[in-house]
């Protein structure tokens, strides 16, 4: 088992890729279904913003990467090999200590901004 993480926000992203992006509630919820019934996924977690989309997995099985790639190169219409360049994943320890910045507003453009502790609980 292993955390791993996917995301892009506004220092890695144009506003552009961050609306392609970007998921209502409804498909937050259908995105979430469609990825725990994937055999090598346990949990998962959306969290999107006006500033960030970020989907957190704990993985049963690491090949599952390749699966979650190609859902955000079909979301966006763009290849991997070009996605590395504005999107960033984490995984395991990172994941957390990325979280932990997240939550204290320290990865926000206004630094230490308090709203995004709710969206986060709310993930």
């Amino acid at each position: 088992m292993g955390l791993f993480l996917l995301g892009a926000n506004y220092k890695s992203a144009s506003l552009e890729l961050r609306e392609k992006m970007a998921l209502t509630n409804r498909e937050i919820g259908e995105m979430i279904q469609y990825f725990c019934l994937e055999e090598g996924i346990s949990e998962t977690i959306i969290l999107t913003t006006c500033n960030r989309t970020e989907l957190y997995f704990l993985l049963k099985d690491l090949n599952v990467e390749k699966l979650i790639w190609r859902w955000l190169e079909e979301r966006t219409d763009i290849k991997k090999d070009d996605l590395h360049e504005y999107v960033y994943t984490y995984k395991d320890l990172e994941v957390v200590n990325h979280l932990y910045r997240v939550v204290s507003g320290m990865d926000s453009m206004v630094l230490g901004e308090e709203q995004i502790l709710g969206q986060v609980r709310e993930a």
